[in-house]
């Protein structure tokens, strides 16, 4: 941003004493613009850069912390075993089944 500014007036200082580059002294609202521009855009892109770097640590951590905070919770750990009884009957009862069948 410094530099931009630097350039402009070093601009209008050039258009000042030589006249025949009147032209640039014409579109120095332009150059303005375009200095403001490429600063926001740089400054735009730094803070997306850092908020995806937030976003992709927190993704690498994200199943260890949440799986680490729901096995310390009573709650998940009753479902859990619900869910392993369960499975277990499941498997118990498609046995049986199986037996069945081939019981001869």
């Amino acid at each position: 941003m410094k530099i931009c500014i630097f350039k402009f007036f070093n601009l209008i200082t050039y258009n000042n004493f030589m006249n025949q580059n009147y032209f640039y002294f014409k579109n120095y609202y332009f150059t303005i613009i375009l200095c403001l521009k490429n600063f926001f855009t740089v400054q735009f892109t730094k803070i997306v850069r850092l908020l995806l770097t937030i976003i992709k640590i927190f993704h690498c951590y994200y199943f260890i912390i949440t799986i680490n905070f729901l096995y310390y919770s009573k709650f998940f750990r009753y479902l859990l075993y619900f869910q392993l009884n369960l499975l277990h009957q499941f498997h118990q009862n498609f046995n049986l089944n199986k037996s069945h069948y081939f019981n001869f």
